[in-house]
Order: C-alpha cells, then structure tokens, then sequence
C-alpha cells in the first residue's frame, strides 16, 4: 500500500481511552490515514449510518463501556460487509477472533506504528480475498 492509497483512506478510530485514542491517531496519521476519532461503538454507527461511505477502515478497541468492539465489528459485518474492521486489545486474546464465517484480526496492546501498519495491512488482504470469494461464488 503506498502513502498516496493511504493519504485517501479515511479511517474510524474507536477507543474509550482518549491517552490511548490520540497516540492510536497519531500514529495512524504518520502513517497517511485521515482520522475520525470517537469514544465508543454507538456512536460509530451512528457516524457509519450517517457516512460510512467516506470510512475505508475501522480500528476498534475490544472492551469499551455499552457496545464492545467486537460487537461493533458484527454489525458492520452485516450492515457494511466491504468495510474492513481492526480489532485491538490490551485484555482479549490477540491473533484473530472468528464471527460466523467472518474473521477478525485482533492486535494486542501496546503497539508499535509497524505492527499497527502491518495488521492493517493484513485486514485489507484478508478483506480482498474475502470480496474474491464473493465474487466466484466460493
């Protein structure tokens, strides 16, 4: 993914932590993303509904008060199957969490920028095979 694709993509930040949201930002921002930053879940589909065509990416906290990150990632699943979603967690186990037949990648807190850029790297992948697959009929 080169700066340019990046310096387009408009990414939703949900943490309920602000310390933990603005370092999430910045370094989202260093890496060429245009950030929407919000402090829980709601009103992320509430920015969604509103707009989710200028979300290319979500990267959600797992635990946060009311509706959680991974409860978060089902609903866009459902409502917003194209758009892909980074889970992220300094208490849920890391590596990947599965919802239905879709699967979450869950990155374990503290990061660093390159694992951050990695895992996002990696949610993309994973969500245009997932689009191959639609498509083909698999």
């Amino acid at each position: 993914m080169n700066a340019r694709h990046r310096k387009a993509s408009r990414v939703l930040l949900v943490d309920d932590d602000d310390f933990v949201r603005r370092i999430a930002a910045q370094s989202l921002e260093h890496l060429g993303f245009s950030v929407v930053e919000l402090a829980d879940a709601r009103s992320a589909l509430e920015l969604l509904e509103r707009s989710g065509s200028d979300i290319q990416l979500i990267v959600s906290d797992v635990r946060m008060p009311g509706l959680q990150g991974d409860e978060l990632a089902s609903i866009v699943s459902q409502r917003w199957p194209d758009l892909p979603v980074l889970l992220t967690s300094g208490h849920a186990r890391t590596g990947d969490f599965t919802d239905g037949d879709v699967r979450y990648e869950v990155l374990a807190k503290p990061y660093s920028q390159a694992q951050l850029a990695r895992a996002i790297a990696h949610v993309k992948n994973e969500m245009k095979q997932r689009r191959r697959h639609s498509a083909q009929g698999v």
